[in-house]
């Protein structure tokens, strides 16, 4: 009787662990599922390769991406498809991410594709190890080709304008709305006599304003930031530089559309102020020379 119910027993407790099996089976199953759907598809590029750079696996969005097939993956390896001037970069962020196990930041490369056109990725990266030792190297990457080129177009913009700015033949400066120098030019370096450490961000254009200018173009310059149309985009002042010299100049000045900044535009009209002096002075001399001329006969 007592053999028989230990039988029963054991019964129960093969089928319970029977039972338990299956179950961890089953949800086995369901997690390897849910990992290939995860891994087909994500809106990331996911890849997998050995620590000698050998792709192991790749998800679909990868393999569409770079125009290979399943079939062709193992072929591939990551120095083959990586740009020339980015491969020592990314040769050397592998070996680092072997040794410590962490991606300090995402790394950027340009990657070629099959067909012989290239894409911009931003990646993670993290090891993967079996037994305590790391064998492999999983990552994710996206498509920033668009951003990486808007950048690029916005870089070659701003290279342009800054020589524009810089080999103008006037002094400009970028005002900010609390009258600060934002940004000055080589030629306003020389009209003011300060250089560029001392003037951008830290001087204020009513620095060289002589007094009996200072007023009104405070005026102007609140002006136009509320009623651009208020104050005149042409006038001439004085100006005083490091020296105390005072020099005339007619000033261009509007706002920089979609900001509280403007331009301003210097040009040094001294000595054509003092040439039209001096004419004026001879003119007046002949006139009083023909006039006595005159009186006299």
């Amino acid at each position: 009787m007592q053999c028989k119910s230990l039988n029963q027993g054991r019964s129960h407790e093969a089928q319970g662990l029977q039972e338990e099996l299956q179950y961890l089976r089953r949800t086995l199953k369901e997690s390897e599922e849910l990992c290939q759907s995860l891994f087909e598809r994500s809106l990331d590029i996911i890849y997998v390769h050995d620590t000698k750079g050998r792709l192991i696996d790749a998800n679909k969005l990868a393999l569409n991406l770079f125009g290979y097939s399943r079939e062709e993956l193992t072929t591939i390896n990551i120095s083959s498809i990586i740009c020339p001037e980015h491969l020592k970069r990314a040769r050397k962020n592998i070996r680092e991410l072997l040794d410590t196990g962490i991606q300090k930041k995402p790394a950027v490369y340009r990657v070629l594709c099959k067909g012989g056109d290239s894409i911009w990725l931003e990646t993670n990266t993290s090891v993967l190890c079996r037994n305590g030792r790391p064998y492999a190297v999983q990552g994710t990457a996206r498509d920033i080709t668009e951003r990486k080129e808007a950048e690029d177009r916005l870089r070659r913009s701003e290279e342009l304008y800054r020589a524009i700015f810089e080999t103008a033949g006037t002094a400009i400066i970028i005002i900010d709305d609390d009258t600060t120098i934002h940004l000055a030019n080589t030629n306003f370096q020389r009209l003011s006599g300060y250089s560029r450490e001392e003037l951008e961000g830290k001087m204020s254009w009513t620095e060289f304003i002589a007094p009996q200018d200072l007023e009104l173009m405070r005026t102007y310059h609140k002006q136009r930031r509320t009623d651009p149309s208020s104050s005149p985009l042409k006038y001439e002042f004085h100006f005083v530089n490091r020296s105390g010299e005072t020099r005339n100049i007619l000033l261009n000045v509007d706002m920089i559309p979609g900001t509280s900044r403007s331009v301003a535009s210097c040009m040094d009209i001294t000595e054509r102020i003092c040439a039209e002096k001096a004419l004026r002075k001879s003119e007046q001399s002949y006139r009083n020379i023909i006039e006595t001329i005159q009186e006299a006969y």
